[in-house]
């Protein structure tokens, strides 16, 4: 408990030192923009995609419970 509200003071305190101070303030602007552009974004990306991709599924297709195999797969978008 006291380890966390000594951990919780310095986070303040170097959050109050930081906005305080017009060049920190600049570069931790820049710093949290990059991280929202890159990092960030791909692995918002990344969850998205692993979401839509079980949302698409049923347990009992993963798991190859009554799976049908003499149907055949359903084509999404043009057929070529």
């Amino acid at each position: 408990m006291t380890a966390n509200i000594v951990i919780a003071a310095a986070a303040v305190g170097a959050a109050l030192y930081v906005m305080r101070n017009p060049k920190l303030r600049r570069t931790a602007w820049l710093l949290a923009r990059q991280y929202a552009t890159g990092p960030l974004a791909a692995w918002s990306v990344g969850t998205v995609r692993t979401a839509w991709d079980a949302s698409g599924t049923s347990v009992a297709a993963r798991d190859g419970v009554g799976a049908r195999e003499d149907l055949p797969m359903r084509r999404v978008g043009p057929i070529s």
